[in-house]
């Protein structure tokens, strides 16, 4: 799988390039390490916790956007309730996250 680019207009993409990166995370360090001009580009592991954290936060916001996005369901009447569990359940403060999530929450 390729990696994947970050399109302005599609927030989802951020979730897809992420997710895309961390599952192609060992090949794309073996590429990094096989030349020592790119050493420096070399995720830390602070940068892999980060970029998991990142995802583990954007993958419900990336489910509901697609879903409603979809053509070929009636998503209207979906709104709101949608809307109303993002902000109750998705954003609100949960006692195992950990500091980077709960700011990225605020």
């Amino acid at each position: 799988h390729a990696l994947i680019h970050d399109v302005v207009t599609r927030w989802g993409s951020t979730y897809e390039k992420i997710s895309r990166f961390l599952e192609q995370q060992q090949a794309a360090c073996a590429v990094l390490a096989s030349d020592r001009s790119t050493w420096h580009f070399m995720p830390k592991d602070n940068d892999i916790a980060t970029l998991e954290n990142v995802n583990q936060l954007l993958r419900p916001l990336y489910d509901f956007t697609d879903a409603l996005a979809s053509e070929k369901r009636v998503t209207l009447s979906s709104l709101t309730p949608v809307l109303e569990h993002i902000g109750s359940e998705i954003l609100s403060e949960q006692a195992e996250d950990n500091l980077l999530i709960r700011q990225m929450k605020q």
